[in-house]
């Protein structure tokens, strides 16, 4: 059985990264897609430490930790953001409930 980043990486590439298109078959991922890709870690690590019903403490943590160290600016303002060029945060819902069924799923087994 893969191991719990390789199920999340997998399963956002088939459920998220998809909707975009890719540079060329089997090529690099997606544009949209590159901060959720090459960030993985950081929001699995930030995501798997919150509890919380409302999706909001989750997108602060994300902006705080992952957002600062990829184009937002010190404003908090990101070009990608804005013209919806970023898969991280045109899906957040669904990538925080990805990674959350992930981590149920990785429990459940222990």
């Amino acid at each position: 059985m893969p191991d719990l980043r390789e199920r999340i990486e997998k399963r956002l590439q088939d459920e998220i990264c998809t909707q975009y298109p890719w540079d060329e078959p089997g090529g690099k991922v997606p544009l949209e897609c590159r901060p959720l890709m090459s960030r993985l870690d950081e929001i699995i690590e930030v995501i798997s430490g919150i509890r919380d019903y409302s999706i909001e403490p989750y997108m602060d943590r994300i902006r705080q930790v992952v957002c600062a160290n990829c184009m937002q600016d010190k404003h908090g303002y990101c070009a990608n953001r804005a013209q919806n060029k970023c898969a991280l945060d045109a899906h957040f819902s669904k990538i925080v409930a990805i990674l959350e069924e992930e981590f149920r799923k990785d429990r459940d087994v222990l």
